[in-house]
Order: C-alpha cells, then sequence, then structure tokens
C-alpha cells in the first residue's frame, strides 16, 4: 500500500514538473555589454492587476461665491504639489501662482507680470523642490524661485533655453526638463531637444537624450511627437522612451546618466485619422519672416507608440499608448503598467477620456501619493484622486 501512495506521489510530482518545464512566461531578461534588457510579449504578467481610484476632492476655477476674488483661475497652464500636499495652479489669464492646502481649501495668490524682481511675462511651467517652488518663463528666459509662501527668493536669467516639462523627486534637489532651441545654419534652420538634469541653482549638470531635427520656417512639416521624447522622473531614476511607431521602448537611467536596464513590449501600428492629423498639426505655431502664421502640414501615417510616461508612489511605470479604438468618439485613455520593466497590465481611467498626446504630459500628474488631473471638459476644475492597488 505505501509503495502505491508513494508512486502516485511520484507521478504528481514528475506531472508538475513537466507542466512547470513547459509554462509560457511573458517576457524575457537578455544582458548585453552589462546592461539588461526586458522583452515583453503581449500577454500580462498579471492580469488581475490593477488600480482603485477615489476622488477625494476637485478645486473648480470660480469661486462662485465671489468670482471676482484672487483665487479664481481661468486657465490653467500646469500644476504641481509640494511634499505637504499643497497645490500649486499656474493661471495662464491672470498670470499668477494659486495655492491650495492638501485638502483644497484656498491659501493665497503669487507671482504677476511684470520686470521686476519676482516678475515674469507668462508662467508657463511649475515644480515643487523641497521647500521651494520654481516657475519657468521660456518667454524671459527666467526662472523664479519663491518659497512655498510666495516669497520671491531669486530670479535667474538662464544663458541656455528655460527647460519646459520639468520634473521634481522628494528624494533629490535635482530638476529633470526639456531643453527646446533652434540652431540656425546656412540656409536651414535644426531644431534641438534635449532631457537634461538641472541643480537647484538651474545649472545644467548633464542630457540624458537629444533630438536634432531640420526644419524650415517658410515650410513648416513638422509632427511635435517627433521631436520631444516621453520622459518621466522619481525614486533617482530616469525613464525616456523611444519615438517609434512600431514598438513601446523605454530606457532606464540614474542620476548620473548610466544605463540601469531597459525593456520593451510588443506593440501593433494604429494609424492616424485626419482629425488627429490637423490637431498634431496645431501643436505646432511658425511665424514667418513677415510675422504671419504659417500653417504647419503634418504628414504622418501612424500614431507614435507612446504618448506619455508616469512613476506613481510604488514605482510602477504608466506607459499611455496609442491604442485603435472601434469609434471617433471613443477617448479612452489606456496605460501599459510596467514594474522593474515587467509588463503587469493594461488599465484605464474610467472617470476621465481624452486624446492620447503631448498634452497629457502636463494635464495629469503623479505626485507624492495623489493622482492631479486637469479636467476642462466642461468647467474648469483641479481633480484630486487617492489611488491604491486592487
Amino acid at each position: 500500500m505505501k509503495t502505491i501512495i508513494l508512486l502516485i506521489v511520484l507521478i504528481l510530482f514528475a506531472g508538475c514538473s513537466k507542466q512547470n518545464d513547459t509554462k509560457v512566461t511573458t517576457y524575457e531578461v537578455i544582458e548585453k555589454n552589462g546592461v539588461k534588457t526586458v522583452l515583453n510579449k503581449n500577454e500580462p504578467s498579471d492580469p488581475n492587476f490593477g488600480y482603485n481610484f477615489t476622488e477625494v476632492f476637485s478645486i473648480s476655477g470660480i469661486d462662485v461665491n465671489d468670482p471676482e476674488s484672487g483665487r479664481s483661475f481661468h486657465n490653467c497652464e500646469n500644476v504641481t504639489a509640494d511634499r505637504e500636499g499643497s497645490i500649486y495652479i499656474v493661471d495662464r489669464q491672470s498670470n499668477t501662482i494659486k495655492k491650495f492646502d492638501k485638502n483644497g481649501k484656498y491659501l493665497l495668490s503669487f507671482g504677476r507680470k511684470g520686470s521686476g524682481p519676482g516678475e515674469y511675462n507668462q508662467a508657463k511651467d511649475i515644480c515643487a523642490v523641497n521647500d521651494t517652488v520654481f516657475v519657468f518663463d521660456p518667454s524671459s528666459s527666467k526662472v523664479i524661485k519663491f518659497d512655498l509662501e510666495g516669497n520671491h527668493l531669486y530670479t535667474k536669467v538662464m544663458s541656455e533655453k528655460v527647460p519646459v516639462f520639468t520634473l521634481s523627486d522628494s528624494n533629490s534637489s535635482d530638476i529633470i526638463g526639456t531643453d527646446i532651441h533652434a540652431e540656425a545654419g546656412e540656409g536651414k534652420v535644426v531644431l534641438v531637444s534635449s532631457i537634461s538634469k538641472y541643480d537647484c541653482a538651474m545649472n545644467k549638470k548633464n542630457d540624458f537624450s537629444m533630438i536634432r531635427m531640420n526644419f524650415d520656417p517658410a515650410n513648416p512639416q513638422m509632427n511635435p511627437m517627433d521631436f520631444m521624447a516621453t520622459y518621466t522622473y522619481g525614486k533617482g531614476k530616469i525613464f525616456i522612451g523611444d519615438i517609434s511607431e512600431d514598438k513601446v521602448s523605454v530606457k532606464v537611467y540614474d542620476l548620473n546618466g548610466s544605463d540601469l536596464y531597459n525593456f520593451t513590449r510588443n506593440y501593433i501600428k494604429v494609424k492616424l485619422t485626419d482629425e488627429e492629423l490637423k490637431k498634431l498639426s496645431r501643436q505646432i505655431t511658425v511665424r514667418n519672416d513677415n510675422g504671419d502664421i504659417a500653417e504647419n502640414v503634418t504628414k504622418e501615417f501612424y500614431k507614435k507608440a507612446l504618448n506619455g510616461l508616469w512613476l506613481d508612489k510604488y514605482g510602477r511605470l504608466w506607459a499611455l499608448t496609442s491604442i485603435k479604438m472601434e469609434s471617433a468618439d471613443d477617448k479612452t485613455l489606456y496605460f501599459d503598467i510596467f514594474e522593474e520593466g515587467k509588463y503587469l497590465n493594461r488599465i484605464k481611467l474610467d472617470f476621465y477620456e481624452d486624446e492620447a498626446d503631448l498634452e497629457m504630459n502636463f494635464k495629469m500628474k503623479l505626485i507624492g501619493n495623489r493622482l492631479y488631473l486637469i479636467d476642462n471638459r466642461e468647467d474648469l476644475k483641479i481633480r484630486v484622486f487617492d489611488y491604491s492597488q486592487i
């Protein structure tokens, strides 16, 4: 009897071993020159993975009790939050910064248009680093530094271009941003876009990637998605996506620019619609020698595989990917979630729909433990969400 039981156990063990040997994995890891690359297939490694989202509060643009008060904002250019969870909103119309506490209560307004100390031409971007707030104005080549109470600390006039799409990390005083400028040559203009690191004094320390593109202002034909790589920053790592129509590919660096690892995921090319082509063309405004606007014509057939990258509080990467929609009215946003390069699953935001394009890089922010969203589909408001893993 014992012999029969032992035989059954051995058969079962052998069967389990055989199943494990033939199990299909969802990724493969290769190594070249000491750098690992994770090659993901189509299947998620965790089909049940997802997030729960809870809207904590929203901040309406207009103060209904006093529409003319300093609290109201009319055109949100950008949003950020500091380490205490206080929220800073760049109001393009009034050219001021509105500060709200972590519960959405209005605190103060600071900054203004001008040429004096703490003043600027047009606030474009903002980020909070430790106990300071940086406001970026590319039009006047200024970076203005305020304390958390809105007091002006200093203004730096940049010899290089003022970075945009800036990101900070609670564990570092460095800022990551995109330096965009033009270099004039004989009979041509070369556009340069680099993802760079700056210290807290706004000195450029190093470049992580650089794109150079010939451009004819008299006959502009440019897709902005060809010129600006997607990227994000956090927990001591820089994530930069390849500009590609046929693959999802991301390179990961440390703050010194050393390769940490890479990862890819299979992707099926998706065609652009005529309306999407028109929208891309409108995102670039060029004026000719007479000061007139020259019409930009984007001549593309396929969407970019990656439209944006974000890093959440768990250290997982969200990649906004292009998906073939069933109808032109479908504006669902799909994010592929990666952990250490391994594709976990695809999620969608049930509470928000929009086109997956360059604008999502400043409309949505993952800062600290929360998700911040600029929602201007109807009435302008900032929506704030807590989120957790399912």
